[in-house]
């Protein structure tokens, strides 16, 4: 199972919901980052040490878990499927 797919499963609580019970609820669930390691999805939502008392949304959640995502989780990290270059690459120019 990949990130978004273990985030999917553990989103079908009832919201709102108290924060510590959904990580209790989420510490079975695990996946597999792009490297091959399993992690648990529960490990990951309890580092935050600013943890709300609870959530309120869906959508409050999985921000929450992206935000503390490990790098291995990201996929192609800074990749831009657009071609565009970062403005490193560029000369600037003074108006």
């Amino acid at each position: 199972m990949r990130f978004k797919e273990a985030i999917d499963e553990a989103s079908d609580a009832e919201f709102p919901v108290a924060c510590e019970e959904l990580i209790e609820s989420c510490s079975d669930i695990t996946f597999e980052t792009q490297h091959g390691s399993v992690k648990a999805l529960g490990d990951i939502a309890s580092v935050c040490k600013d943890m709300p008392d609870e959530f309120h949304s869906e959508l409050e959640f999985r921000n929450h878990l992206y935000s503390l995502a490990p790098d291995d989780c990201i996929g192609r990290k800074k990749y831009d499927d657009r071609g565009s270059q970062h403005q490193s690459y560029h000369k600037s120019m003074s108006i």
